[in-house]
């Protein structure tokens, strides 16, 4: 059993044209998704999440062989494409993975403070907290641990190549996947809100100006390029080089404080698994920074 838990992102690529036939590749793929998806089938195991097509990524690496952890990692890359306003990239999260032998395991990759934060950096000029200031804008991002957590999660109990794992991601972006209703109603409720960021808006502010639709193609090109250089370089593309270099200057450019050295430094924490007694049955959670565990132990009891 692998849970994976994801924070938030807004992810900066671009919208290119492709050629008709990919179009309509993109769209069958959706549709054989939402056929499989209703169809039992072989695999001892199952996949869940709120997007079709990482769904269908994870099943897929369950078919060949792989494991929970396998299918966690390609469902939370997918989801750093096909669901923007929650998978991410730039975001973190929290892994909790119970192996086939009892162990459990708890391992903590949320964001964390850059080294030039302060305890100030969040006031106004009349030393007030400034809300929009810690909730909107480059200043608010933390250090991304996403890749580094799913990279130590594959090295201490994945099964299948790391490239097998990420690649469907990256086919995703580049080639696009057609649009929910859902996802198409998010993106023109959030268009003001990307048209102030040009990088956000390259990608999810349409050039012709209309709405999105269902079964638009979304294409993203740029993050297909990110996701083949964690494909082939692991955590490395993360830990230093262009990626590295691209973020820290649009950092500065919009008025955060990332610097590179919070790339090369963070690190991902095994933290202790919690334990809960509900009904004879004993619950896994996870413990702070996260929330869960402490709001699920107040629930169960009540129910």
């Amino acid at each position: 059993l692998a849970l994976l838990g994801l924070g938030l992102l807004t992810l900066a690529c671009q919208i290119t044209p492709i050629p008709s036939g990919r179009v309509d590749a993109a769209r069958e793929t959706g549709a054989r998704a939402e056929a499989t998806l209703e169809t039992p089938t072989g695999i001892r195991g199952a996949a869940a999440s709120a997007e079709t097509h990482a769904t269908l990524a994870a099943m897929q690496v369950l078919e060949e062989g792989g494991n929970a952890v396998d299918a966690a990692i390609t469902l939370g890359f997918a989801l750093a494409v096909t669901y923007p306003n929650a998978g991410n990239l730039g975001g973190g999260g929290f892994f909790l993975y119970r192996a086939p032998d009892g162990a459990d395991w708890y391992l903590d990759f949320r964001e964390v403070a850059p080294v030039a934060a302060t305890r100030e950096m969040y006031l106004g000029p009349d030393g007030e907290p400034d809300k929009a200031a810690s909730t909107r804008g480059w200043k608010a991002a933390g250090v991304p641990g996403t890749v580094f957590g799913m990279w130590e999660a594959h090295q201490r109990w994945g099964k299948l190549p790391w490239e097998r794992l990420v690649e469907p991601a990256a086919e995703l972006a580049e080639y696009g996947f057609a649009i929910s209703a859902a996802e198409a109603a998010a993106l023109n409720r959030l268009r003001s809100s990307f048209g102030e960021d040009p990088r956000a808006a390259q990608v999810f502010v349409r050039a012709d100006g209309r709405d999105w639709a269902e079964g638009d193609l979304l294409v993203q090109t740029q993050l297909a390029s990110t996701l083949h250089a964690i494909a082939l370089q692991g955590e490395e593309a993360f830990r230093t080089g262009p990626i590295v270099q691209a973020t820290v200057a649009a950092s500065k450019e919009g008025g955060g404080i990332l610097l590179p050295e919070d790339f090369a430094e963070y690190e991902p924490l095994i933290r202790p698994v919690h334990r809960i007694a509900w009904r004879g049955l004993e619950v896994l959670t996870v413990t702070p920074p996260s929330s869960g565990s402490l709001f699920l132990a107040q629930m169960l009891p009540v129910l």
